[in-house]
């Protein structure tokens, strides 16, 4: 058996662990940085999936109040607008701050065109669920096969 030192390889993966520690801490104690959240892109988490007539997406706002979210569809494109907003109790001092509060904007580029007209979402216990009806040129089609005369 042969020994192999990878003294190296455990500095870098330390140096990258103290790296994120540091970033860590600066985003949630500088108070420039505590909003970084929004520009995040991925928030909020979306989950996207279709049965044989819609589209749907669940999104995770906990937090964030039905009146401050703004829905838009045009074509395939899902638009997710919105704001969290400070706890009321905001003027004390954090100890630790990981929930970021503000604006955020996500938009998702959808597999197919919707029928924005008939677009309804419903939010329940912090769960954004949004049914996206396909536009009738996505939906399925029967084709009928006629015969011809010999």
């Amino acid at each position: 058996m042969i020994a192999r030192s990878n003294t190296g390889l455990h500095s870098l993966g330390r140096l990258r662990d103290d790296m994120d520690r540091l970033f860590g801490r600066m985003l949630h104690e500088v108070p420039q940085f505590q909003n970084a959240w929004v520009s995040n892109p991925t928030f909020p988490a979306v989950n996207i999936w279709e049965d044989e007539n819609s589209l749907y997406a669940e999104a995770e706002l906990p937090g964030v109040k039905m009146e401050d979210i703004e829905i838009s569809v045009v074509g395939n494109e899902l638009t997710l607008k919105g704001e969290r907003k400070p706890f009321a109790g905001d003027d004390g001092k954090y100890h630790r701050r990981e929930r970021g509060v503000g604006s955020f904007t996500r938009v998702l580029h959808l597999p197919l065109d919707i029928d924005a007209e008939k677009v309804e979402a419903t939010l329940r216990n912090g769960v954004l669920l949004i049914h996206l009806p396909k536009a009738a040129a996505a939906l399925p089609r029967k084709i009928e096969v006629r015969a011809l005369p010999q």
